[in-house]
């Protein structure tokens, strides 16, 4: 049984954060090859027409969708299952709308907001400037980047530095998120039946931290491996008895979001829970990374799945 493992075409000089995706064709692939597929890799590219023609000739009995970005941009990946409902081929995760809902983080944020779910006030450049204090503490986030790779937490930079230089990298598809000091706490979830089974949460923990440098997930702390941040940044499954509380109101958010979004197949959902243990819900990652060393995968060995037992899972929750 043929399977198209799709994922966005990455140039040799990309960033590590987007070539780590070919590790995760990679492990997808080979798990693919035990379960007895036959995985034909097909890198996707914004020529999604090209990519049509390909997929017409293999004439897969289903995509295992990992595209998270088309070169280098997340602006698009939400055409994908929509290209491939086209052709009439089933594939994994979430659905055209889900993608977008989620993916687009203002979007995510005014849904959330109308659903009564908790998430950080945000602001557009103008706005910040005239409705806030210059002591207040922001994050400037990218609208459509996941992964921290649109994500500007240098606490050394004045707003108008930060204003500049996300202006550079992103125009106008960014914005201002109020810093929550506090915890930052994941949950991840998988398919089981159309509804959403919890897997144990996992938090941030940011050691040796300086009291003047933001405790965040930035790139540096995922990816560059020489860096204080990565070095200092480490994961964690150990709560305690006071935890109990907030840890049952995150995980009725995170079904609250499944449910919302019409995710399907895995996600992960990103919190921050601030000094009063109040949960805010940071991003919603449909999709996400499924490398062997991903948050996402952690969780799942933690909740007794294997490699394999993730892939079979998400596999069975296709939507045929």
């Amino acid at each position: 049984m043929k399977v198209a493992v799709l994922y966005g075409d990455v140039s040799p000089d990309a960033p590590p954060d987007e070539q780590d995706v070919l590790e995760e064709v990679a492990s997808v692939s080979l798990t693919l090859e035990e379960l007895g597929y036959e995985p034909i890799i097909i890198p996707l590219s914004e020529d999604l027409k090209k990519g049509m023609e390909v997929l017409k000739e293999v004439k897969p009995t289903f995509a295992f969708n990992l595209v998270t970005s088309l070169m280098g941009k997340g602006k698009k990946v939400h055409l994908i299952p929509s290209l491939l409902a086209s052709l009439k081929i089933p594939c994994t995760g979430a659905s055209t709308m889900s993608l977008l809902f989620t993916n687009n983080k203002l979007l995510a944020k005014e849904i959330m907001k109308k659903q009564g779910i908790p998430t950080p006030d945000w602001f557009s450049p103008t706005d910040m400037i005239r409705e806030t204090h210059p002591t207040d503490k922001f994050l400037a986030k990218a609208v459509w980047e996941h992964g921290s790779s649109g994500l500007l937490a240098e606490g050394n930079l004045s707003r108008e530095e930060q204003i500049k230089k996300m202006n550079e990298r992103f125009g106008d598809e960014w914005f201002f998120e109020r810093f929550i000091e506090g915890r930052e706490i994941t949950f991840a979830l998988i398919g089981n039946g159309g509804k959403a089974q919890i897997l144990p949460p996992m938090e941030i923990l940011f050691t040796n931290y300086l009291p003047e440098k933001p405790r965040v997930l930035c790139f540096h702390s995922k990816w560059v491996k020489d860096s204080f941040e990565y070095k200092y940044t480490r994961r964690s499954f150990a709560f305690n008895e006071k935890d109990k509380k907030p840890l049952r109101t995150m995980e009725e958010i995170s079904r609250q979001i499944w449910e919302i979004f019409n995710l399907s197949g895995y996600a992960r959902i990103d919190f921050r829970l601030d000094e009063e243990n109040n949960p805010y819900v940071l991003e919603i990652n449909a999709n996400c990374c499924l490398s062997p060393d991903s948050g996402f995968i952690a969780q799942a060995k933690a909740g007794g799945f294997d490699y394999s037992t993730v892939v079979q899972r998400i596999i069975g929750e296709i939507a045929r």
